[in-house]
């Protein structure tokens, strides 16, 4: 939406047929990276989800830990552990596994 209407404004320049065109330009890049966006989400889930076992759940967080103990002790109380992986390394295997498959 946001690329529509900024290719809508440039378009404008040009008129009403550059607004138009403008808009579906800008709605053609949009859409491009809202898809890729939406691939990578998919493809990250697909990861994390290789290490879940069978009738299990995975509940995937992204926070700053001041101290471990808060996420231990809830894991703890539902009888598992919590694993950690920092941002940039599974940044790194995401991108491992996305040129693995050729996309």
């Amino acid at each position: 939406m946001g690329a529509t209407a900024t290719g809508g404004l440039i378009g404008l320049l040009g008129g009403p047929l550059g607004t138009l065109i403008g808009a579906t330009a800008g709605a053609l890049v949009g859409d491009a990276a809202e898809a890729r966006r939406d691939q990578e989400g998919t493809a990250a889930l697909i990861l994390l989800s290789a290490d879940v076992p069978d009738g299990t759940a995975l509940l995937v967080l992204d926070l700053s830990e001041e101290s471990t103990e808060p996420v231990d002790a809830l894991a703890a109380r539902y009888d598992t552990t919590a694993r950690r992986e920092p941002a940039e390394t599974f940044a790194t295997r995401l991108r491992q596994a996305w040129k693995s498959t050729g996309s």
